[in-house]
This record gives structure tokens, C-alpha cells and sequence, in this order.
């Protein structure tokens, strides 16, 4: 290593999922402990090692040396026969632990920890054009009983109990506590993209997608708000998240 780096986001991407295997992109980000050090090489080829367990007694992991693309890596594993994230009101709601640590002559310098699900969100394409889209979740039909407006003030209030609830997060990116809550109630959230400020970097803006990608509460990004920007927004968003649904049509964001 030519400078000691640190873990500065990491995000798993749900690329796959189904009763028999899962398969999850890791992308992560490093940067110099010291932010000034002229030694970074932000295309330098590192090695980092993974850990991953699950409720079920599962874990699994592997070492995997990366080639970095201005600082940002990626690692691929696969999970077979997973246990998959449900709505309450469809199932239980298992939660994986995902350790990646930064290795250098075989001593871990720097790790991190985040838990993820395993749930594939979509917007069924045969409702996409009527007043009544519904959601599949792991590919099939979630009956969604009410809608419920989340505004920022409201961000510490207890979760709605019935798993048929879908809550929308408006004009804020919602704290992790509200995301980490519904992951464990098996609640479903969208969170409409908030406006940019002209301040926002897209560093800023890539942080706070990252950070609540990873949920498997979030059922996708709502860019309605943002009128003939949404396209934009969209294209945006999808840079960071390939993998969860951007709505530009939803009426039920309204129904509340």
C-alpha cells in the first residue's frame, strides 16, 4: 500500500434474488486516512475480505483483491437458497450481516459493518398506466392496505403495525432509524427524492443514496416531485442505485 486507506461508505446492491440463490453486488468506497496524502492512487488494487451471516446460522466468506475506479470498489458474492425479506403481512423479515474489511499483509487495517435483506421490490408492468399500480415483492402481489405521508417532524414516531402499510418519505431523505424500523417490521417505505439545494454535492447526493439503498424496506425512489427535472433525477439516481424502482407516476403517493 503506497498510504493507509479507511472504508468511507459501502452499500450492497441486490443484483438477483430468488428461492434459490442471491446475488449481491458490495460497492464500497476508500479514501487516505490523511485526506491530504499525495500517495492515494485512487486506481491502486487492493484486497479487502468479507464476512457474511445470516439469522439462519449461515455465513460464508472470501478474500477478493479489487482494482479501484477513482476510489470506488466492488466485490460479487452469491448466497444460495437464501432466506428472503418480506412485508409482515407475507412473511418474515431475516436480516444479513455483512463485515468487509480492508486487508494488508494479511492484518485488517480498517472494517465495516452493515446489515442488508434480500428483496426484489417492482412495480408490476401491467398496472403501470392505471390509477391502481401494484407491487411485487419477490415477485408476488402486496396487497397494500393504506398509505401513510412521512414528513420530516414525524421521522421518530412509532411505525404503522400493519404490514400492509406503505409509508412515503417526502421532502427529506429519512434517517436511518426510521429505515432500520421498518427493516425489522417488515414495513415498505418509497422515499421521494428531495430537492437538490444548490450546495448539494454529488458526493453528498451518492452518500445519502448508498446509505439507504441497503434497506429492504425500500420499495424504490419517487422523482414525480421534480417535474420535467424527474428524467434527470432518475438518470441520476440509477448512477448510484441500478438496482430499486424509480417511479415517475404514482398516484398512491397521494392517497393520504
Amino acid at each position: 500500500m503506497s498510504c493507509d486507506l479507511r472504508l468511507a461508505s459501502v452499500s450492497p446492491q441486490i443484483r438477483y434474488v430468488d428461492t434459490d440463490r442471491a446475488i449481491v453486488d458490495v460497492l464500497f468506497a476508500v479514501t487516505p486516512v490523511e485526506p491530504s496524502s499525495p500517495k492515494f492512487n485512487p486506481e491502486a488494487k487492493i484486497e479487502v475480505l468479507l464476512d457474511i451471516d445470516g439469522a439462519d446460522g449461515f455465513h460464508d466468506e472470501g478474500r477478493a483483491h479489487v482494482r479501484l475506479n477513482q476510489g470506488m470498489g466492488c466485490v460479487r458474492f452469491e448466497i444460495v437458497h437464501p432466506q428472503r425479506w418480506w412485508p409482515a403481512n407475507m412473511g418474515e423479515q431475516p436480516l444479513y450481516e455483512l463485515t468487509i474489511g480492508l486487508l494488508v499483509d494479511q492484518i485488517i487495517t480498517d472494517s465495516t459493518g452493515v446489515l442488508f435483506g434480500l428483496s426484489s421490490v417492482r412495480q408490476d408492468p401491467f398496472t403501470e398506466m392505471s390509477l391502481d399500480p401494484t407491487l411485487l415483492v419477490n415477485g408476488e402481489v402486496c396487497d397494500i392496505e393504506s398509505i401513510v405521508i412521512v414528513d420530516q417532524y414525524e421521522d421518530q414516531n412509532l411505525l404503522p403495525e400493519s404490514g400492509g402499510s406503505l409509508l412515503v418519505v417526502r421532502d427529506h431523505f429519512a434517517p436511518d432509524v426510521l429505515f432500520e424500523a421498518a427493516d425489522r417490521a417488515g414495513i415498505l417505505l418509497i422515499q421521494c427524492f428531495p430537492e437538490i439545494e444548490e450546495t448539494d454535492t454529488d458526493e453528498q447526493i451518492s452518500q445519502a443514496i448508498n446509505r439507504i439503498s441497503p434497506h429492504p424496506s425500500l420499495a424504490g425512489w419517487y422523482v414525480g416531485n421534480h417535474g420535467d427535472k424527474s428524467q434527470k433525477i432518475a438518470d441520476r439516481i440509477k448512477k448510484v442505485d441500478p438496482t430499486h424502482t424509480i417511479f415517475h407516476e404514482f398516484p398512491l403517493v397521494y392517497a393520504a
